[in-house]
């Protein structure tokens, strides 16, 4: 078989299931919004979306730091090395644990962050008790996160769509019992939301370890002596708090967009507008993550067998794949607002925001694509640090600035906000294949987080 059409196939094989794996999880969410906005009502819908606002922009900081696993585990992969590959795994659980007790701390601090950030006082204490109440969920949730990004490195994904298969249908149940009152239960509305999320995290890390624990098992078990060592850690922090920061610059970036939002009219219709278009554009971003994810993988395959060609291969192919993907819901948002908007808010304050919204968000979409398996192919790389500040120059030196003139200065409304997005993911993705243009024209070496002493 021809080498594209090959690397073609390999790139579908693993990034259809991880991509599977991603619309699941978005699917929880998208269930918990849609039963809160249907069954609650408008104001408890915009205390979720701005709950969400904050808690997705700190937990990213964590999630981008735990990406780190990408191209250590997959380069081990490709090298044949099963013991960079335990190592790889055992550190990624140890650093998710670290991380989500200061990130637990954040979240406890929701509510004078967001009056700080002048948000509607109506909304502040349902989107404090929401978030609150995920607390306790924070801890499986970075642990699945690592043991995820191990094992689809390890080219094992059947765990991972179990887990979210369980967790969903608990969650769907959950929610139902929790959020509406059922079995003698009150209706606890957003927070009942919060803690049917928080239970099915802890099933569905206690259904990866289950279903995968054929895989996962020989890793576990094994001393951990080495995987504690504080030099290699210190090492994979390096190298993974500037994906860490990455990924917060750009979550940091949509959650300003959502407190500016909150600036404009009363607020609320505004953010549940903003609220319900950034589902649909999140839905759709799952598809190139999956593609991303997939991405880092095959790169840092190439990589760890050291194999230039594939690389080269397995970027332009992915790079394309991504963009066309993302023409499609592109063309959705374009052409079908009115539908996407009511099947989500029976509210026709919040309806109107997101059919004047969603158009701008179809626009955005190939610029989104590109960008996210871009960072993907520079992730597996282990090229961290430019794509940081790349995100910082798209989204907080052009992308922002732009939207808010557009808004506060030039009456756009809403809608300059978003035209400021379109800015920033434009620009972060011209400057992201410049920048991959440039690396793969030299030889790239496999990142070291072990180092001889380390190994004896």
């Amino acid at each position: 078989m021809h080498p594209w059409k090959q690397e073609l196939r390999s790139l579908t094989s693993l990034a259809a299931p991880i991509t599977a794996s991603y619309l699941g999880m978005m699917a929880m969410n998208i269930i918990d919004v849609w039963m809160v906005g249907n069954f609650v009502g408008g104001e408890a819908f915009a205390a979720v979306g701005l709950g969400n606002s904050y808690g997705f922009m700190i937990t990213h900081l964590g999630l981008g730091l735990l990406m780190v696993l990408d191209p250590v585990v997959a380069q081990a992969v490709g090298a044949r090395d099963e013991a960079g590959v335990r190592r790889g795994l055992q550190r990624g659980l140890v650093l998710a644990i670290l991380i989500s007790i200061p990130i637990g701390v954040l979240w406890m601090l929701i509510e004078p962050a967001l009056q700080l950030f002048q948000q509607p006082a109506a909304l502040i204490p349902t989107a404090r008790d929401y978030v609150q109440a995920m607390v306790p969920s924070l801890l499986p949730f970075y642990c699945f996160f690592a043991l995820r990004l191990s094992l689809q490195a390890m080219h094992h994904v059947r765990a991972i769509l179990l887990s979210i298969v369980v967790a969903n249908c608990a969650n769907v149940v959950l929610d139902w019992i929790l959020i509406r009152g059922a079995f003698g239960l009150p209706a606890y509305g957003a927070v009942g939301c919060g803690w049917a999320t928080t239970v099915c995290r802890w099933i569905m890390l206690l259904s990866v370890l289950g279903f995968g624990w054929s895989e996962l098992g020989p890793h576990l078990r094994c001393s951990w002596r080495k995987a504690l060592r504080v030099g290699p850690l210190l090492r994979m922090l390096r190298l993974g708090t500037p994906l860490g920061l990455q990924y917060f610059i750009e979550a940091a970036a949509f959650a300003s967009i959502a407190y500016q939002m909150g600036w404009i009219g009363t607020g609320e219709a505004e953010l549940g507008g903003h609220y319900l278009t950034l589902q649909y554009a999140s839905f759709a971003f799952m598809l190139p993550v999956g593609i991303a994810n997939a991405t880092a993988i095959r790169v840092g395959n190439g990589i760890g067998a050291r194999d230039h060609a594939a690389v080269r291969r397995s970027a332009l192919v992915s790079l394309t794949a991504g963009a066309l993907v993302m023409l499609v819901s592109g063309i959705l948002f374009l052409t079908l607002p009115g539908p996407l908007a009511r099947w989500f808010s029976t509210d026709p304050d919040i309806v109107r925001i997101a059919i004047a919204l969603l158009p701008i968000a179809g626009v955005f979409q190939i610029f989104d694509g590109i960008q996210v398996v871009a960072g993907g192919v520079l992730r597996g790389i282990g090229d961290v640090r430019s794509p940081m500040l790349i995100h910082a120059a798209g989204f907080w030196l052009f992308g922002l600035p732009l939207g808010w003139l557009f808004t506060f200065r030039l009456d756009l409304g809403p809608q300059g906000l978003w035209w400021g997005l379109v800015i920033g993911l434009g620009s972060v993705a011209i400057i992201f294949l410049v920048r991959i243009t440039l690396r793969l024209r030299t030889e790239i070496d496999p990142v070291q987080i072990d180092r001889g002493q380390d190994n004896s």
